[in-house]
């Protein structure tokens, strides 16, 4: 079976390259227009962070609820969609 998940990703890889456009890689960057390091490397580095910092404490904080919550195999579900819902649609 991982053999097979492998092969497929591998396989995902190799059609993909085919519509790589190396036309589009200038400029690697885009122009700052201004503001300072904006597109530098470290900037990336902490809003990455940020991101999977705040998606971890959320996914925490609903497993934390689930201990509280008087039906958790009810509730619990329908407020991760919901959750899932809103910020999609936001």
């Amino acid at each position: 079976m991982v053999a097979i998940k492998i092969s497929i990703i591998i396989l995902f890889i190799l059609v993909g390259v085919s519509f790589v456009d190396t036309a589009n890689w200038q400029p690697y960057l885009p122009s700052e227009h201004g503001r300072v390091r904006q597109f530098s490397a470290g900037a990336g580095y902490m809003t990455g962070a940020a991101i999977i910092f705040f998606a971890y404490i959320g996914f925490d904080q609903a497993a934390t609820t689930a201990q509280e919550a008087r039906d958790p195999q009810r509730t619990v579900p329908i407020g991760i969609l919901a959750a899932l819902v809103i910020a999609t649609v936001l």
